[in-house]
């Protein structure tokens, strides 16, 4: 990393690179294959987390300052882990596979982000500050299941081609619609004596009211095993969303 610290500007940029050994995950589904509620661990699970921070002031006027920060990384798994089956109806003993998620993406997180801030202390003890953030490449949970060896089922499809295509969209890891946010808030300070103050602060997320804000989504584990071609309209990935526009107010008294 290196920081710096000048007279109108300030700030710090970083690099990181973080490997994850040997972890485990654990996740429960019911899983049509077998008719069962399945409880499924993946075990020596490796990812790695790599990119570029930036974080910087810089001071137009006394009262008036720009800020900005940002990442870009890339958060992916590097191997192939091993995942064990544990029936819970006890049809069959644990059974354990590899699971393809050798480059994929870690789920969770935008992996590319950015936010710009205006700052104004106003005279008054009046506080006001407008920001705007992008976030992209935010990746959907996937579901370990459709990750394992899938050769048995070839012999529903009517050609390899058909096969091959139909794996592709079994296994694709969608990605989040990339957004931007735009936030504000009004801050005020009254001292009610030597001692004593009251903060008011006035908080406007979404400023847009952008309602298409995914936050999260994931694979759905269930498979649909009468027609493996319609899996992924049957069982599509499922999204959560941000609300829309949300305002604060915050009072607070302080004592000195």
């Amino acid at each position: 990393g290196y920081v710096f610290n000048y007279r109108a500007i300030k700030g710090s940029i970083t690099g990181f690179w973080t490997e994850q050994y040997n972890s485990t995950e654990r996740l429960s589904f019911y899983d049509d294959e077998f008719q069962t509620f399945m409880n499924y661990a993946l075990t020596n699970v490796r990812k790695s987390y790599r990119g570029v921070e930036l974080g910087m002031q810089v001071n137009i006027t006394p009262s008036l300052s720009v800020a900005l920060a940002g990442t870009f990384s890339k958060y992916k798994y590097k191997n192939r882990p091993m995942g064990t089956r544990s029936y819970e109806n006890g049809m069959a003993p644990d059974t354990t596979q590899v699971v393809y998620l050798k480059n994929y993406y870690v789920s969770g997180t935008p992996q590319t982000c950015a936010s710009l801030s205006l700052n104004w202390r106003a005279p008054g003890m009046w506080f006001f500050e407008l920001n705007g953030t992008y976030m992209g490449d935010s990746y959907i949970s996937l579901a370990p299941n459709r990750h394992e060896e899938r050769s048995d089922v070839l012999s529903n499809f009517n050609s390899l081609e058909e096969y091959e295509a139909w794996i592709t969209d079994f296994t694709k890891q969608d990605k989040l619609k990339n957004v931007f946010v735009l936030n504000a808030s009004i801050g005020k300070v009254i001292y009610l004596s030597r001692s004593s103050s009251l903060n008011f602060n006035l908080n406007v997320t979404n400023l847009l009211n952008n309602k298409d804000v995914q936050t999260s989504g994931y694979q759905q584990c269930r498979i649909n095993t009468k027609d493996y071609l319609n899996t992924t309209t049957r069982y599509p990935n499922k999204y959560y969303y941000a609300q829309g526009l949300k305002v604060f107010l915050n009072i607070l008294k302080r004592m000195v």
